[in-house]
């Protein structure tokens, strides 16, 4: 496994900061600033608030699929 890293950090493949957010338009923005509950523009994107906006959505489909969480926990 270690060798494994080794490759994957050598060849840069852990870091996000190649990520190409150009194809991020108007309408999947303000999707990520719904998710986020932030008003975001282009220039506040980076590859964090990506990822973090897909965590959210899987953890809100998880929490939803449980069945434990109320009607008042959804609409936050």
């Amino acid at each position: 496994m270690g060798e494994d890293w080794a490759y994957w950090k050598t060849n840069n493949i852990t870091s996000h900061k190649n990520m190409d957010l150009s194809s991020i338009n108007s309408e999947t923005l303000e999707l990520l600033s719904r998710i986020t509950g932030q008003d975001l523009r282009q220039e506040d994107l980076s590859p964090s608030i990506v990822f973090l906006s897909a965590l959210i959505t899987v953890l809100q489909g998880v929490m939803l699929q449980d069945g434990q969480i109320t009607e008042e926990e959804k609409q936050q």
